[in-house]
């Protein structure tokens, strides 16, 4: 399939983002969209224009999980284990780590609590913004309870789950997080600028935005007040333009063996209504289950930002776009990838009975 028209692409990519500042959705943002090994980006808002001229960074948030899952299969592909293999050969301490697979970490079927839901990591967030759980409290407060389902039955979404997968990584290449990721993911991508953020102040060069999310009274503060120690699995700093490239380089077949690729692209459905396509979740990335070639990525949101990196492949070509908003608007940066992919011809048809895609 050829790729799609890169300047048709960014045109609607920056009247997508325009629009999306001008209505309140956003403050500001970057949006990069990749076709036929070319990038563009587009920037817009106070403070997302970079210093001279320079493309902002910001917190990618979920999006992190694509770079932890092709971490994991590179990893492990390395060292010569399959992803079946139980948990419990790295992580023996954890309640039920005999019963679930590595694979079933990555596409969220182990059955590892979240902490997604509970009240007091809410609170906790709101009151203490800038001092994270110990591991030992995140530990207590999810995976120590059990598991919250028999493996390989549903699908439940785990942040904890994911942090199990970075220390098996650690485990497996001798080496922090951080550099796992620079020496498996980043230099085989050609990503230069992608970092791991883990201290106090390592928000602090991101682009700004404001969140209502720390503040007790739910008020308005600097969103970069934020500890990522609070995303427990590990958040990346990055930007839009290398974001894109990595989901490209998985679309396009060069970055992981084609054994592993394939595992990545087979979706696990996921029972949730969707207006653009038919819910399914892969190995670190969510994917139309209908066909997962022609669309897949993942999106992410915390305190202040929304970003989100898909790949499409429709009538009008194939091409890969990606976004970093200062936003705490739902889906917002999903919404601008989808709405852009629509106006040029590659976003999946909606599933029979779904709304329409809004533009």
């Amino acid at each position: 399939m050829a790729s799609a028209d890169l300047s048709q692409l960014e045109a609607q990519a920056a009247q997508a983002l325009a629009e999306r500042i001008a209505s309140g959705v956003a403050t500001g943002g970057v949006v990069s969209v990749r076709a036929s090994g070319r990038t563009r980006t587009v920037s817009l808002g106070s403070g997302w224009l970079g210093a001279s001229g320079a493309e902002p960074v910001a917190p990618i948030y979920s999006v992190t999980k694509t770079f932890i899952a092709t971490l994991v299969l590179r990893c492990l592909r390395d060292r010569g284990h399959p992803i079946e293999t139980l948990a419990s050969r790295w992580h023996p301490d954890v309640p039920g780590a005999a019963q679930f697979s590595v694979r079933q970490l990555l596409n969220h079927t182990a059955g590892v609590r979240d902490y997604g839901g509970l009240l007091a990591y809410h609170r906790a967030v709101a009151e203490s913004p800038g001092a994270p759980w110990s591991r030992e409290t995140f530990a207590r407060e999810t995976w120590g309870e059990g598991l919250a389902a028999e493996p390989g039955v549903r699908f439940a979404y785990s942040n904890p789950g994911y942090r199990l997968l970075a220390e098996i990584a650690e485990a497996e290449s001798g080496v922090g997080l951080g550099e796992a990721i620079a020496k498996f993911v980043l230099e085989p991508a050609g990503i230069e600028h992608t970092t791991l953020a883990t201290d106090a102040g390592d928000l602090d060069p991101v682009a700004p935005a404001q969140s209502r999310l720390l503040s007790g009274d739910g008020q308005p503060c600097d969103a970069r007040i934020y500890h990522p120690g609070w995303v427990f699995h590990g958040l990346l700093v990055s930007r839009a333009s290398e974001v894109v490239k990595l989901v490209d380089a998985i679309a396009e077949g060069d970055l992981l063996h084609p054994d592993d690729r394939a595992a990545m692209l087979t979706p696990f459905h996921v029972p949730l209504a969707h207006p653009r396509l038919a819910p399914g979740y892969g190995l670190g990335v969510m994917a139309d289950a209908r066909d997962p070639e022609r669309c897949f990525g993942h999106d992410g949101g915390g305190p202040g930002y929304a970003t989100v990196a898909w790949h499409y492949a429709g009538a009008g070509g194939r091409a890969s776009i990606a976004a970093l908003l200062a936003s705490e608007a739902d889906h917002a940066a999903e919404s601008l990838a989808f709405d852009v992919a629509s106006r040029v011809g590659i976003a999946p048809v909606p599933p029979d009975g779904a709304a329409p895609i809004e533009t």
